[in-house]
């Protein structure tokens, strides 16, 4: 069994999923960043599952990416057993995690680092009202965005709705 370790900013990981596809190596991946922890297994060079709070599979690797944990361990264990790949292209999973790593910095950096709700807008959803209530007050976006990581696409989503119906508050506003 070997262990790598190493700063994701060293490397990135697409760059080191990349090289463990091109050595075909077997193992686990684990992402830290402060106490979070993300794991992915890898089977000769191919991630074939991720496991990230209580989510699995392609939605976890997704939060994964946009959560930007900061180091990684990969340890080589054969004891895996060969499963489909997470995705047929594994490529368009960083693909919209770059995206939505894209349309949060956008949103900090026209809007402001703090969110909450404005008193208009009623939750369509048990996934809005979850939102809803979370930013009953100000909150930093960065604290909204770790917490809905494992819905981050539908948070965003959300959150672009609110904004565009002016249905959001935004607080420390950036000068861009």
């Amino acid at each position: 069994m070997g262990v790598e370790i190493g700063k994701l900013s060293d490397i990135g990981l697409s760059v080191l999923l990349d090289k463990l596809s091109r050595t075909g190596k077997t193992g686990f991946l684990k992402l830290y960043k402060d106490d979070e922890c993300a794991s992915i297994e890898v089977y000769k060079g191919c991630v074939v599952d991720c496991l990230f709070y209580n989510s699995v599979g392609p939605n976890a690797l997704i939060a994964a990416i946009v959560y930007q944990f900061d180091m990684y361990s990969f340890i080589c264990d054969d004891r895996i057993s060969l499963k489909p790949p997470i995705a047929r292209n594994i490529e368009s999973l960083f693909i919209k995690a770059y995206l939505l790593i894209d349309e949060i910095s956008h949103l900090k950096k026209y809007n402001g680092l703090v969110i909450a709700k404005s008193n208009g807008y009623i939750p369509l959803n048990n996934f809005e009202k979850k939102v809803c209530n979370f930013i009953e007050k100000p909150v930093p976006f960065d604290e909204a965005v770790d917490t809905f990581i494992l819905d981050i696409y539908m948070f965003v989503e959300f959150i672009k709705k609110l904004n565009a119906s002016k249905d959001v508050l935004w607080l420390n506003k950036k000068s861009h």
